[in-house]
C-alpha cells in the first residue's frame, strides 16, 4: 500500500472529530496526493516523436475459496496523454497460465502463454527458465525464451529478427531490430515504462513487456 493509503486509512480509523486535527490530517493527505500526481507525470515524459506505454499494476487482492488461497491483480497500460489504452487481470500468477491483453473498448487484442520450469529452483537455486507464447488479434506471433541467473537474464526472440538486451538487476531493456534499437523499457519501482517510434509495433512491443513483468515476477519471488 502507499503512503498516501496508508495515512487516508489511519485518518479514517483513529482520527478525532476535531476541527484542528482534521485540517492537519487533510493538508499532510493533500501534500502527499500532489506528490503521487508529480511522480506519476514523471513516468510518462518522453522524447519529441517517440510513443510511450506505462504498465501498472492497478490492485492487488486475495481471495480464499474452499480454503484455498488466490491473487488477483489487475494491471493497467497508459498511453501518452495517461489515458487507458489495455488492461489485463491475473488470478492466481502461476506459472502455467494465458494472460488476455484487453483493450479500452473491451475487445481482446492479444494473450500472453507462460510455461515454466517449476522444479528449476530447487536444482540450480536460480530464476526458472521461462517460455512466453505472443497471441495478437488470434494470430500466433512468436515466442520469448528467458535463461540465467537473477542478475544476468538472457532473452530469445523467435519474432521479426528482434532481440532483447537487458540489465536485468536495473530493469533496463533495449529492443533491437537490426542493429536499431526500436524500443526502450524501464523498470521504475512497481511500473514498467515503454518508449518507442513506431506505432505499428505497437502492440507486440506491449506482448515483451508484460512477458518481461511475469519473467521478474516469476523468476524474482518463485510464485
Amino acid at each position: 500500500m502507499s503512503l498516501l493509503g496508508k495515512v487516508t486509512g489511519l485518518a479514517a480509523r483513529y482520527v478525532v472529530a476535531s476541527d484542528p486535527v482534521i485540517n492537519v490530517v487533510d493538508k499532510t493527505i493533500l501534500k502527499l496526493e500532489e506528490s503521487e500526481k508529480k511522480k506519476r507525470a514523471k513516468l510518462f515524459e518522453k522524447e519529441p516523436g517517440t510513443e510511450i506505454l506505462v504498465l501498472e499494476r492497478q490492485y492487488t487482492k486475495h481471495r480464499r475459496r474452499a480454503g484455498y488461497k488466490s491473487l488477483v491483480a489487475k494491471f493497467g497500460i497508459y498511453g501518452n496523454n495517461q489515458e487507458l489504452k489495455y488492461y489485463f487481470q491475473d488470478k492466481h500468477l502461476s506459472r502455467n497460465r494465458r494472460i488476455v491483453v484487453i483493450g479500452a473498448d473491451g475487445k481482446s487484442v492479444g494473450s500472453l502463454t507462460i510455461r515454466s520450469l517449476a522444479l528449476h529452483k530447487y536444482i540450480s537455486g536460480n530464476p526458472p527458465p521461462i517460455s512466453f507464447t505472443i497471441d495478437i488479434y488470434g494470430n500466433k506471433l512468436g515466442t520469448i525464451k528467458s535463461k540465467g541467473s537473477s542478475a544476468i537474464r538472457k532473452y530469445e526472440i523467435g519474432f521479426n529478427g528482434w532481440l532483447i538486451y537487458s540489465n536485468a538487476s536495473r530493469g533496463d531493456y533495449s529492443v533491437v531490430s537490426r542493429e536499431e534499437v526500436i524500443a526502450q523499457i524501464f523498470k521504475k519501482g512497481d511500473a514498467y515504462v515503454l518508449t518507442f517510434s513506431d506505432k505499428r509495433n505497437e502492440l507486440a512491443l506491449l506482448m515483451i513487456v508484460v512477458a518481461l513483468y511475469y519473467d521478474y515476477a516469476l523468476g524474482r519471488s518463485f510464485i
